[in-house]
């Protein structure tokens, strides 16, 4: 019974882990895709940078937000 206990309890917070993780995934695929979201833009270019950020790895998404990051900060200097 007491190991019963000890797995529910580490299933609960894997599953707090995973939904977090894909949480920030979807907030940081909103601000990557905003370019392309933009009430101008068809919703089918907005439905496909969703789609490839989904599936690119997370990795690849904080490269991004670096490089948006970098440019606006060069934006608002000049």
């Amino acid at each position: 019974m007491g190991n019963l206990k000890v797995v529910c309890i580490m299933m609960i917070i894997i599953a707090v882990f995973v939904i977090g993780g894909e949480a920030k995934s979807e907030a940081e695929c909103s601000v990557i895709c905003r370019p392309h979201c933009k009430a101008s833009s068809s919703a089918a270019e907005c439905s496909d940078c969703h789609k490839k950020c989904d599936q690119s790895p997370p990795s690849v998404r904080a490269k991004i937000l670096k490089i948006q990051n970098s440019n606006k900060q060069y934006d608002l200097h000049n």
